[in-house]
């Protein structure tokens, strides 16, 4: 179970390194970018001291949107990942994100996540991880819809009773 767990965190890991990681356009936007990606941040909640907080400003990056097969411009975003003091990831979410399109189309978004450790790394537990991400048009039309579960129940011998990896990606 343990190996299982590490491989989605790094998932999870991953995605927030692709919003801090992909390219960046060249447009007057990066300009307007340094002051936010100054203001990104790591921050302890007052009302729970065992969870991590981190903001990362997403404006400036391309996201792929595979409905209409272009890279988007972020123009407006900011990612936070919610991790417990031992790194295990809580939750994850950019709300109302901003994309634009070659063609001048606004997309506005959301992505969210969910991710539960319940029990040991040697012996019975659950680990479920959930997400949705949406971009939609005003209007309707060529809009993504992302939606994932994945589940993991193990038995006090460590050993996998249940497994759930279930995707969908759809263009409405």
């Amino acid at each position: 179970m343990k190996t299982k767990i590490l491989q989605h965190f790094i998932a999870i890991v991953v995605i927030a390194l692709f919003f801090s990681s992909c390219k960046k356009e060249a447009t007057n936007i990066t300009s307007k970018q340094a002051p936010s990606i100054a203001a990104n941040s790591t921050t302890n909640s007052a009302a729970d001291t065992t969870m991590l907080h981190f903001r990362v400003d997403v404006t400036g990056l391309t996201f792929h949107n595979d409905c209409t097969n272009e890279d988007m411009l972020i123009i407006s975003g900011v990612f936070f990942l919610n991790t417990h003091q031992d790194g295990t990831v809580a939750s994850y979410n950019l709300h109302d994100f901003v994309l634009q399109a070659a063609d001048g189309t606004i997309y506005r978004g959301i992505w969210a996540g969910t991710f539960t450790l319940i029990g040991s790394e040697s012996g019975p537990g659950t680990v479920t991880n959930t997400y949705k991400a949406i971009m939609t048009t005003s209007g309707g039309g060529n809009n993504s819809l992302l939606k994932g579960v994945f589940h993991i129940t193990t038995n006090a011998n460590g050993e996998f009773t249940v497994v759930i990896d279930n995707f969908t990606a759809g263009c409405q």
